[in-house]
């Protein structure tokens, strides 16, 4: 449920974003984005939680990147989310 939720909020913000952008609904830029600043807040996320819970990381090497075993750090994936997310927004001029 956590994750329906998730993915409900992002379409939201997607949405919101789009139509408070100059009063259009220009979602193509928003809508890249959003997805370079997903894709790297999780890529983000699993480490921050690999850092801050060490003693609950499986011994493994693959053990660090099984999200279910352990789960995702918000606050790396809010760093890393939204460094990928400005660092596009400037791309797209």
């Amino acid at each position: 449920m956590y994750g329906v939720m998730l993915l409900l909020a992002i379409f939201a913000a997607v949405w919101l974003t789009g139509v408070r952008w100059n009063g259009s609904r220009r979602f193509r830029p928003v809508v890249r984005v959003t997805v370079w600043g997903v894709a790297f807040g999780v890529i983000g996320a699993r480490p921050t939680t690999d850092i801050t819970r060490w003693s609950e990381v499986p011994s493994r090497v693959e053990g660090r990147f099984e999200v279910w075993q352990g789960g995702l750090g918000v606050w790396g994936g809010i760093l890393l989310g939204t460094i990928a997310g400005a660092g596009r927004g400037q791309a797209l001029g």
